[in-house]
């Protein structure tokens, strides 16, 4: 029976026009579909244009798969390069088809499918993350602070000792120890973390605390003079029992290695009496040791903080053992498991002789490949905190870590991979993950097709100015626009976004400041009468041109940038004061570009109370695109923000913004500026009325 595979490899290989055909009418028509039927208008093609349209969005898909996939796996891709550089891949050998394993071999796979890239990619998260964000706190305890050191250093130190390492967990008494001290450190830095979450009275939030959070800066701080001290101690003639000390221990050490000796060795000492001398200076040279340092240590060190202390840094060291010992029961456990099983614990075919000849060998591979994946995993990183950008301020470290953490695991498996086919085929699945758990993440299902229709210029575009066909006057009469289809050769509109231009028509988007009507049946008249003929003075270097009489901060009327000496009316809505469900049904703008503008408006409102320029609220907005439009929908916005913030509750849907949907012949649209993707944050939709279209003629 032949399988789905096969099949698929038969049709490929028997109809590979068909296939493709097919290729391109799924992935260059879904994107496009999806896009259309969010904007509930299925564009109509003719044949010639369907298909030119469809093979320039299946390439343009195909070049962001490659892109997408080659750069979430970069870090994967580069450490195998260098590994191959030190040992080179041997397919046929390594699959055991032809010869035992040489050395190298051992060494490489080892790399590849053991702990190597897993212990690399937590130190690598572990360095980045403390240069770039320092997650410490400075604590008002000296016991937790030098808690925090302590744990540090048994953190780092476990990890690198483990990276370097090549002993298996069970068989090796350097990799356990390696193991309890790195879990050590772990459940103690956790620990601390979540005491700093929950217990901020135990944090010192003085001056220049912050520059004595990091634990290697804060020991240095406080070893400084202790460092003084004992230089200045060592020139002194007290270092000589110092000295003494030191000769005594290397004498009971000596005299330990002796006896450690077999008795049938070479240098081994036969007489038992002779042995028995040795242990007795042992024990005595032991006990003078322990007690001279024992009282060093109490003359010379102030323990009253030890005893005077909470007695949570004891919780924590105690669960931080019990954490330990649960991990070394675990091991002793699965060694017996293996000793009643009779399997042996690691079999190794070369001679020790050639294993020592092997190992600065395989250190410079491993720290060579660690360096590497730990470089280039700032692209991870760099996604990642986009990623965390778009979702905005909705649980942005956990979007942070749980992009991360996947991306982390699809590097692993290019690390592993080989082949070109393989590290393809992980190259599409990283780039399908990045298209379906991105707009998962960031709660924007449309977020790439959207970005496909931008790209290839289909829709989703911004532009700062639109010449349309007097014929159009009826349909903008009830945004302000006075014109005549007669006398009117075309219409100039500011501001305006481009929703979608695929097909025989342009879906354009009028970005309007709502203004409530006295009822229900309120026209329009009154909203688009003169008073919203505002005169809008630009200077020659396209500033925002502010008159003396009405400031732009006091009135989101007032005029703004626009063409030199041009004078633009602003688009106007009359909505019901009352009927919020009809304004947010029909005149709902895109959300994820409301969170965008209302995220870039509450930075301003923030940066405004720190610095107590209230001019900021009014003058600070980011404009977007077009560079200086955004003064009155700024001006408006900032002030519903600064409204909202002082009344503490969140930025919420602008109040003064409608947008509403036109559908405009693609023979009706003269010409446009095209100024950058689809925002709200270029200002109010405007338009030029004829008596100054005329004027500038003359």
């Amino acid at each position: 029976m032949k399988t789905i595979r096969d099949r698929f490899d038969e049709i490929a290989d028997g109809h590979p026009f068909t296939l493709l055909s097919l290729m391109v009418l799924v992935l260059g028509g879904v994107p496009l579909l999806l896009y259309s039927l969010s904007l509930d208008q299925v564009p109509d093609f003719t044949l010639t244009e369907l298909t030119g349209t469809l093979i320039a969005t299946f390439i343009v898909e195909i070049g962001l798969i490659g892109v997408f996939g080659a750069y979430s796996l970069l870090a994967g891709f580069a450490a195998r390069f260098v590994l191959d550089r030190f040992y080179e891949d041997t397919h046929v050998v390594a699959f055991g088809q032809m010869g035992p394993l040489t050395q190298n071999q051992q060494m490489r796979d080892r790399l590849v499918r053991g702990r190597f890239i897993v212990i690399a990619t937590v130190l690598t998260v572990l360095i980045w993350t403390d240069v770039l964000a320092n997650p410490f706190v400075s604590w008002a305890s000296p016991v937790l602070a030098w808690l925090t050191v302590v744990a540090y250093i048994a953190t780092y130190g476990g990890l690198i000792g483990l990276l370097l390492a090549d002993g298996s967990f069970v068989d090796s008494r350097l990799t356990r120890v390696l193991s309890s001290v790195l879990l050590f450190g772990a459940v103690v830095l956790g620990a601390l973390q979540c005491v700093a979450y929950f217990g901020n009275e135990r944090i010192d939030t003085s001056a220049g605390a912050m520059a004595r959070a990091q634990p290697i800066a804060y020991a240095f701080s406080q070893l400084a003079p202790s460092v003084r001290t004992c230089i200045e101690w060592i020139s002194t003639p007290s270092w000589a029992a110092a000295a003494a000390s030191a000769v005594g221990a290397a004498l009971v050490w000596l005299v330990h290695r002796l006896l450690r000796i077999p008795a049938s060795g070479p240098r081994s000492i036969p007489k038992r009496m002779m042995r028995a001398t040795l242990h007795a200076i042992r024990a005595i040279g032991a006990f003078v040791l322990v007690v001279a340092v024992v009282s060093w240590l109490i003359a010379l060190v102030d323990f009253k903080w030890i005893v005077t202390g909470k007695p949570l840094p004891v919780t924590i060291v105690c669960v931080a053992v019990f954490a330990v010992w649960m991990l070394r029961q675990g091991w002793s456990y699965r060694k017996r498991r293996v000793a009643q099983v009779g399997l042996p614990a690691r079999a190794m075919s070369t001679s020790a002789a050639s294993y020592r000849n092997g190992v600065p060998k395989l250190v410079a591979a491993k720290l060579c490949t660690a360096a590497a994946f730990a470089i280039l995993s700032l692209c991870v990183l760099i996604f990642a905190d986009l990623v965390a950008f778009l979702n905005g301020n909705r649980e942005s470290a956990q979007t942070l870590l749980l992009t991360m953490a996947l991306l982390s695991v699809m590097n692993w498996g290019a690390f592993a991979s080989r082949g070109w086919k393989m590290r393809t085929g992980l190259c599409a699945l990283a780039a399908l993950f990045s298209f379906v758990s991105v707009p998962i993440i960031v709660q924007n299902p449309l977020l790439f097709p959207r970005m496909l229709v931008a790209m290839l210029g289909f829709g989703n575009r911004h532009a700062s100015s639109m010449a349309l066909s007097g014929q159009q006057c009826a349909t903008l009469a009830p945004f302000g626009v006075r014109c005549a289809a007669g006398k009117d050769g075309a219409i100039t509109l500011t501001d305006v976004n481009i929703v979608n231009r695929l097909g025989s028509s342009m879906v354009v988007e009028l970005v309007l400041r709502a203004e409530p009507s006295v009822s229900v049946g309120a026209t329009t008249e009154g909203a688009a009468d003169g008073g919203h003929m505002q005169s809008r003075v630009v200077r020659d270097d396209k500033s925002p041109g502010v008159p003396a009489t009405a400031p732009a901060a006091a009135d989101p009327s007032a005029p703004r940038a626009e063409a030199a000496n041009v004078t633009v009316q602003t688009l106007v809505l009359a909505l019901p004061a009352a009927d919020a469900m009809l304004r947010k049904r029909a005149y709902g703008c895109d959300q994820p570009l409301l969170d965008q503008r209302n995220r870039a408006l509450k930075q301003v409102v923030g940066q405004a109370a720190k610095s107590g320029d209230k001019t900021k609220v009014s003058d600070g907005v980011p404009t977007g695109n077009n560079g200086g439009r955004a003064t009155d929908i700024g001006a408006a916005g900032a002030a519903d923000a600064a409204a909202a913030t002082a009344a503490g509750s969140p930025i919420a849907e602008d109040v003064g913004l409608a947008c509403v949907r036109i559908t405009i012949p693609k023979d009706q649209v003269v010409s446009y500026t095209n100024a950058g993707w689809r925002t709200y944050m270029a200002g109010y939709s405007g338009y030029i009325p004829v008596a100054e279209k005329a004027a500038g003629a003359h």
